[in-house]
C-alpha cells in the first residue's frame, strides 16, 4: 500500500535549528508540513488541520509533551493519527512513558534522516492501510444490512465468538467479541429449533461438518424471524477444533412469500376459496371417505349466466365484487366439511361430502339455485344474477375426481342449452360428447405418424419501424374427410393425454428447419416463436431438447423464442426455474404468453429470466373503449418497460388498438390487423414482398389535437369553424363509440364534450377518458340547468374546466389556449393519450373532420 500521495505532517519542536531539519526531511516524503515550537501551538493546529502524522519532540518546555500527546488522542480523529515521539536518550522508562502517552514509535535523538524517512513512511503506510480496512469493513457492515446476513467467528483456542453488527442485531445483542462457548449462538433461538441447531453445532464441532439449517429466533418484543443458519469448520491436524465461521440470514421475507405462494397455489386469489388444484386433492379425500362409508359425493359445476355482461356493463370491480359475494353465499350454503371452489370466471365448483345414497340430491341442487334468489347489491346497486348448474353423482357417473367434473361439465352445457337458469343432472344421453372426446384421442395417436399436423405462421410486427421481425408457430390438425379440428379442442386434449409432448417436439423441429429455410433465403432477423406445454417440462429434459434441435436445424440460439405459460412457471417453481436458467444460458428467448389472464404475479417476472411479455387479446379486444382493459395494458407496457422486457400485444385487428398500443410504447404486435397465420408458402410471399406496416401507421401528429364531442354534427362544425385559424387538429365525434375510437387512434391533448350525449352522460365519458387517457385535458359544455351536475364533476377531477350556453367566443378561444399550455406544461408538447407520445407525422389531418361530420 502506497503512501498518500500528498500527506500532511505536524511538526512540533522546540528546537529551530533541528526543527528545520525534520522539516526538510518531511517534504523530502512529499508531505505539506505545519510546524509549531509550543505545545500549545500545535494542539490548535491539530484540530486545525487533522494531519496524517504527527512528529513530536518529547522536550518541551511551555506544555509537557505527555499531556500535548494524550490530548491528541482525545480530540476528534486522534485515535487514528499517528505520533512519531522524539527522544533525548534511550530510557526504558522514558520510552515507556512515551508509550503510556499515546505514542505510535518512537525515536531516539540524534535521529538518523535514513530512519526517520523509513519510519515516517512507514507510519503513513501503515495509517493509509488501516482507513482502506476500514472502508471495508464499513462497506461489508453495509452489505450485510441490506442482504440482512450477520457472520460471526468463533475462535476456539482463544475462547471468545466476534459477531459482526449485523449478527448482533438479529440476536439483540451488544456485545461484539463474547468469551465463552457456543451458548450466545442458541440463546434466542426458538425453542422448538433448539434441538436441530444444537446438534448443527455439535456435528460441527465434533465432526468438522458444516451445516446450512432454516430455524426461528426468538426477538426481545416476542415477535420471531426465520433465518439461516451456515457453517464452516476449520480442523487441526488432530481432528481438534480451531475455529468456525457463520452467517445467518434473515430469511422471513421469503418465508412469508412462501406462504403466499403455497396459498396462491392452492386458493383463488380473487375469493379466497379453493381453487382448481386443492379442489382435486379435496375430492380425491371425498371420494376415498365416501367409498369406505358407503356414501355419495355430489359435484354441481356452476356458472354465472351473463357474467361478462356484468363485467362490460358495470365494470370489472363490480364483477370482481360480485364473485366474492358469490362465493361467500355458497360457502355459507354448505356443511363445513364441503367445499366450494372457483375454476375461473364466473364458473364455481360446489363438492358434497358424505351424502347418503338415500339423500335427496335435487333438494340439495335447489338449495344451491336457491342463493340466486335475492339481488347482489354491488356499489349500491341490486343485481339480479342467475346461475346455471350441471351436476355429477359418485359413484353412479364416474370413479374419480376428473371423471366426476367431466360428467358435471356435460350436464352444465345441457343446462346452458336449455336457456339458462336451471340445473341439468348427467345423463348417459350426455356421452355422445364423451365419445367424441375418445374417438379424437383414438384418432391423436396416429395423427403425427400419418403427416395430419401442419404450422401455421403469424408474423409478429415491430411498432417501431414496422418491419416482420418473427413470427409464431400455430399447430392445426387436418383429419383426413373430417376437415380441421379445433385447437381449442384438440391441444387441451394433447396435454390431458400426454400427447402433447411428441407434438411439442414435432412443433419445435418442423419450426426451426423452416426457420433456417427463411434464413437461408436471406431473411436472417428473423425469429421464431413456439409454444412449450407443461407436461413438456413434466416428461421431457427441455434444455437437452433445445440444444439437440438448434444443431440439427443450423438455427442460432437467439433465433429461437419459447413461449410459456404461467401454468409451466407455478408447476414446480425449483425445477422449472433450473431449466429456464439452462435455457437463458443456451441463448434463447423466454416470453410469457396470455399475461395478465391466469395468477399473474410480479414474483414470477422476479424469481424467472422472462424476456418477453404477450399482452392476452381479451385487454387488446376492448381496447379502445373499455377503461379499466386500457389501463392494465398501459401498466403491463410500462412495467415491462422498467424490468428491462418486451411486449408482444396478440389479437390486434384494428388502427384504433394499433395506435393505442403505439403511443403506450409497446414493442409489436401480432393479429389479423397486419395478417392472418400463414402456411408457409404463403409467408414466404410475405417475406419476398417485404411487407410491413404501412407508413401512415407508424406516424404520430405533432400539431395541437382538440377533440369536440357532441350529438349533433353542426355544433361541432360551428366550433370548429370557430376555431379553425387556431391551427388546431379538430377531430369531431358524435357518439362516444366514435370519441373513444379517435382517442385511441390520435394523441388528444384536450377534448370538449357536451354533458348530454346518448346512450351515455358526457362525465361518464370523461370519466372514462380521465382512466383511459389520463394526459388529456378533460372540459365540459353544459346548459345552466346541468349545473350541480357539472360542478360535481369538477370536484371530481373529471372535468378541468365547463361552459355553459352561449359560448363566448373570445373566451372560449382564450381558455383552450390555457388549455393546451396546461397540458404541454404538464406533459410535454404534444404528449397525450395512451402514452408518451411518439416521433414521427400523424397521417391524420383536419381534413379526417368532413369524413367524420358525414359519418355523423
Amino acid at each position: 500500500m502506497a503512501v498518500p500521495m500528498h500527506p500532511s505532517a505536524l511538526l512540533i519542536k522546540a528546537n529551530p535549528h533541528m526543527r528545520a531539519r525534520t522539516r526538510q526531511l518531511l517534504e523530502q516524503l512529499g508531505a505539506h508540513v505545519e510546524e509549531t515550537g509550543a505545545g500549545m501551538d500545535g494542539l490548535a493546529l491539530f484540530e486545525a488541520m487533522t494531519p496524517d502524522i504527527v512528529v513530536l519532540d518529547m522536550a518541551m518546555q511551555d506544555l509537557d509533551a505527555h499531556t500535548v500527546c494524550r490530548t491528541i488522542r482525545k480530540l476528534p480523529n486522534g485515535q487514528s493519527v499517528p505520533v512519531l515521539a522524539l527522544l533525548d536518550y534511550e530510557d526504558s522508562r522514558v520510552i515507556d512513558a512515551a508509550y503510556d502517552a499515546g505514542a505510535t514509535d518512537c525515536l531516539v535523538k540524534p535521529v538518523c534522516a535514513t530512519v526517520l524517512r523509513r519510519r515516517v513512511r512507514y507510519m503513513l503506510d501503515s495509517r493509509h492501510c488501516l482507513h482502506v480496512l476500514a472502508a471495508k469493513e464499513a462497506q461489508l457492515a453495509k452489505a450485510q444490512s441490506i442482504a440482512a446476513v450477520g457472520s460471526w467467528y468463533w475462535d476456539i483456542l482463544e475462547g471468545h465468538i466476534q459477531m459482526s453488527d449485523e449478527m448482533r442485531r438479529l440476536h439483540g445483542t451488544t456485545e461484539d467479541v463474547v468469551d465463552g462457548n457456543c451458548d450466545v449462538l442458541l440463546r434466542h433461538v426458538h425453542p422448538e429449533d433448539r434441538p436441530l441447531v444444537e446438534l448443527a453445532l455439535q456435528n460441527a464441532w465434533r465432526l468438522g461438518l458444516p451445516y446450512d439449517i432454516e430455524y426461528r429466533l426468538l426477538c426481545a418484543d416476542g415477535t420471531q424471524r426465520y433465518v439461516q443458519g451456515k457453517c464452516e469448520v476449520a480442523m487441526a491436524p488432530s481432528r481438534q477444533p480451531l475455529r468456525m465461521v457463520g452467517t445467518v440470514q434473515d430469511i422471513s421475507e421469503r418465508k412469508l412469500q412462501e406462504v403466499r405462494l403455497l396459498k396462491t397455489a392452492n386458493y383463488d386469489v380473487l375469493t379466497d376459496i379453493p381453487n382448481r388444484n386443492l379442489l382435486n386433492d379435496r375430492v380425491t379425500q371425498a371420494i376415498a371417505h365416501a367409498q369406505r362409508a358407503g356414501q355419495q359425493v355430489v359435484m354441481c359445476c356452476l356458472d354465472l349466466d351473463g357474467f361478462k355482461f356484468i363485467n362490460n356493463s358495470f365494470g370489472y370491480a363490480a364483477g370482481d365484487m360480485l364473485l366474492r359475494m358469490v362465493a361467500l353465499r355458497l360457502t355459507d350454503a354448505v356443511r363445513e366439511c364441503d367445499t366450494v371452489a372457483r375454476l375461473g370466471g364466473g364458473e364455481f365448483i360446489v363438492v358434497l361430502h358424505g351424502v347418503d345414497k338415500d339423500a335427496p340430491v335435487g333438494a340439495l341442487a335447489r338449495k344451491i339455485m336457491n342463493q340466486f334468489l335475492a339481488p347482489f347489491v354491488v356499489e349500491g346497486q341490486d343485481i339480479y344474477v342467475t346461475a346455471s348448474v350441471g351436476i355429477s353423482v359418485y359413484p353412479q357417473d364416474s370413479h374419480n375426481g376428473d371423471g366426476l367434473l367431466r360428467c358435471a361439465d356435460a350436464a352444465l352445457h345441457m343446462a346452458k342449452g336449455r336457456g339458462r337458469n336451471c340445473a341439468e343432472f348427467y345423463t348417459h344421453k350426455m356421452g355422445v360428447d364423451a365419445e367424441r372426446h375418445m374417438a379424437l384421442e383414438t384418432a391423436m395417436r396416429t395423427a403425427l405418424d400419418n403427416g395430419e399436423f401442419e404450422l401455421d405462421y403469424q408474423p409478429k410486427v415491430a411498432l417501431r419501424g414496422g418491419q416482420v421481425f418473427g413470427m409464431e408457430a400455430l399447430l392445426r390438425w387436418r383429419r383426413p374427410g373430417l376437415g380441421v379440428v379445433s385447437p381449442a379442442e384438440f391441444i387441451p386434449l394433447a396435454e390431458e393425454t400426454g400427447a402433447i409432448v411428441a407434438i411439442g417436439e414435432w412443433v419445435l423441429r418442423t419450426a426451426c428447419r423452416q426457420l433456417r429455410h427463411w434464413h437461408d433465403m436471406g431473411h436472417t432477423q428473423l425469429t421464431m416463436a413456439v409454444n412449450l406445454s407443461p407436461r413438456q417440462f413434466v416428461r421431457q429434459d427441455v434444455p437437452a431438447l433445445i440444444r439437440a434441435t438448434l444443431a440439427d436445424s443450423g438455427l442460432p440460439a437467439k433465433a429461437l423464442e419459447l413461449e410459456l405459460t404461467e401454468s409451466i412457471l407455478m408447476s414446480d417453481g425449483t425445477g422449472v426455474r433450473d431449466a429456464l436458467l439452462q435455457l437463458k444460458a443456451i441463448g434463447v428467448t423466454l416470453a410469457l404468453d396470455d399475461f395478465g389472464t391466469g395468477y399473474s404475479s410480479l414474483s414470477y417476472l422476479k424469481r424467472f429470466p422472462i424476456d418477453v411479455l404477450k399482452i392476452d387479446r381479451s385487454f387488446i379486444q376492448d381496447l379502445a373503449a373499455d377503461a379499466e382493459d386500457a389501463s392494465l395494458t398501459r401498466t403491463i407496457v410500462l412495467m415491462a418497460q422498467s424490468l428491462h422486457m418486451k411486449t408482444v400485444a396478440e389479437g390486434v385487428e384494428t388502427l384504433a388498438q394499433l395506435s393505442f398500443l403505439r403511443r403506450c410504447k409497446c414493442d409489436a404486435i401480432q393479429g389479423y390487423f397486419f395478417s392472418k397465420p400463414l402456411n408457409a408458402d404463403a409467408m414466404t410471399s410475405l417475406l419476398r414482398d417485404r411487407r410491413c406496416l404501412p407508413a401512415v401507421v407508424n406516424a404520430v401528429n405533432p400539431r395541437q389535437t382538440l377533440l369536440i364531442v357532441h350529438d349533433s354534427m353542426d355544433v361541432v362544425a360551428s366550433l370548429s369553424g370557430m376555431l379553425r385559424d387556431e391551427g388546431y387538429q379538430i377531430l369531431g365525434a358524435a357518439t362516444p363509440e366514435q370519441a373513444f375510437e379517435l382517442l385511441a387512434i390520435h394523441p388528444v391533448q384536450v377534448i370538449l364534450c357536451t354533458l348530454r350525449l346518448p346512450a351515455m352522460s358526457g362525465t361518464a365519458l370523461l370519466e372514462r377518458v380521465k382512466k383511459m387517457c389520463p394526459e388529456t385535458i378533460r372540459i365540459l359544455l353544459s346548459e345552466h340547468r346541468d349545473l350541480d351536475a357539472v360542478l360535481e364533476a369538477i370536484d371530481r377531477g373529471t372535468a378541468y374546466r365547463f361552459y355553459s350556453k352561449p359560448w363566448d367566443e373570445r373566451k372560449l378561444r382564450e381558455n383552450l389556449r390555457d388549455a393546451f399550455r396546461h397540458q404541454a406544461a404538464l406533459y410535454g408538447s404534444g404528449n397525450a393519450g395512451a402514452g408518451n407520445g411518439a416521433d414521427g407525422d400523424d397521417p391524420f389531418t383536419g381534413d379526417a373532420l368532413p369524413a367524420l361530420l358525414e359519418r355523423g
